[in-house]
């Protein structure tokens, strides 16, 4: 299964669906070599490719625990949809230990996708030995544009690799991985809203990144184009597409019920599919 690759779809706490299809692949030693992960799919592909089940779940449903790491009342305290020290300090190190060394070692190589707010274009970034250089990439892939700040790594500003390549399929297939499973966070025949005409929020808050703001007006249309691809490939059996049947909660519902529900459909759509998931892997195998 060496050509086999792993894609996940970002979407803020739409992740919680990802979590349990991976939760799922982890109960059956379902391992692949190598992820792309976008936005929220970095929690996800972190705690895949280190082989901690649960950890994606715990982080994202705090159940009276912790406060959630998504919600807009962080706007108050922390200029951004995401609490970012929760994420990527607070919980990996103290309250919801990560497993640098497990990541360190593991079999799988993680691409984590952010957007260059200079040129506009994606870029896929990777850490395994610089645990802190690691958190800095995957808040870099999270930076939702309009509801948080630009995270810098590098010398560069990086926005959320949703902006720039939101299903990274072309990018995966170049490395030379022919055959993919892909995660989805939306249902099937969901199409984003697409419109012409500039959009001043865009050319206010992000003046003096052109390249970026034509990412931003272009996004949607970019996305329903990919999905179209993704499914000519599903029908020529190059991509296997794990979606939700309806989706549950939207981008910062922190609602438990429904953050555990839509959970379980992600566990139970991967169950249900794991004769599926098997053959394709195994029709990968070089």
């Amino acid at each position: 299964m060496k050509n086999v690759g792993l894609i996940l779809e970002g979407g803020a706490n739409r992740g919680i669906f990802t979590a349990g299809v991976l939760d799922c692949l982890q109960e059956h030693e379902i391992y692949l070599p190598y992820v792309a992960a976008v936005s929220a799919g970095s929690f996800n592909a972190m705690d895949y490719a280190s082989r901690q089940k649960g950890r994606s779940r715990a982080c994202m449903i705090p159940n009276g625990r912790n406060r959630p790491p998504i919600h807009w009342s962080h706007f108050l305290r922390r200029k951004g949809m995401i609490d970012f020290d929760l994420c990527f300090d607070e919980y990996p190190n103290r309250i919801l230990p990560f497993d640098y060394k497990a990541y360190e070692t593991s079999e799988t190589d993680c691409e984590y996708v952010a957007t260059d707010c200079r040129t506009g274009k994606a870029v896929y970034l990777s850490e395994r030995h610089d645990g802190k250089r690691l958190m800095q990439i995957a808040r870099a892939s999270c930076s939702v544009p309009y509801v948080c700040p630009m995270t810098k790594l590098d010398e560069s500003l990086y926005l959320d690799g949703g902006i720039s390549d939101s299903i990274p399929i072309s990018h995966v297939i170049e490395r030379g991985y022919e055959k993919n499973i892909v995660i989805l966070t939306r249902e099937k025949g969901y199409q984003k809203p697409v419109t012409r005409k500039p959009q001043r929020l865009n050319r206010m808050l992000y003046k003096n990144y052109p390249e970026l703001v034509k990412q931003l007006e272009s996004r949607n249309q970019r996305y329903n184009e990919t999905i179209k691809y993704l499914e000519k490939l599903e029908q020529e059996q190059k991509v296997l597409l794990i979606r939700p049947h309806k989706v549950l909660v939207s981008r910062a519902d922190n609602n438990t019920k429904r953050m555990e529900a839509f959970y379980r459909q992600g566990y139970a759509i991967a169950d249900k599919k794991l004769s599926q998931i098997r053959d394709f892997i195994c029709s990968g195998k070089e």
